[in-house]
């Protein structure tokens, strides 16, 4: 069976929650070990960021919940990376 442990994502969020806020409660979900969240533009009321998430096995479906309950979207997978659970 496959571990996602990387996924690179393009979102689109609000502007509220702060990216700061918003990428601390993506990280608390218990899939998640590690992101790298950057600001690629920002609109009037609306940011696209790019989020790099780590994990041991990152539960995608749940990250996705969380995202639509803070607002945000995801325009694409851009990167995953996976391995073999043994």
């Amino acid at each position: 069976m496959s571990m996602i442990k990387e996924l690179v994502l393009d979102i689109l969020k609000p502007d509220d929650p702060e990216i700061i806020e918003f990428t601390k409660k993506i990280c608390s979900l218990g899939s998640v070990t590690h992101i790298e969240s950057s600001v690629v533009e920002v609109d009037k009321e609306v940011e696209t960021v790019q989020l790099i998430i780590s994990g041991d096995d990152i539960e995608f479906e749940e990250v996705k919940k969380k995202m639509r309950e803070l607002g945000a979207s995801i325009h694409s997978v851009d990167g995953v990376t996976a391995e073999e659970k043994m």
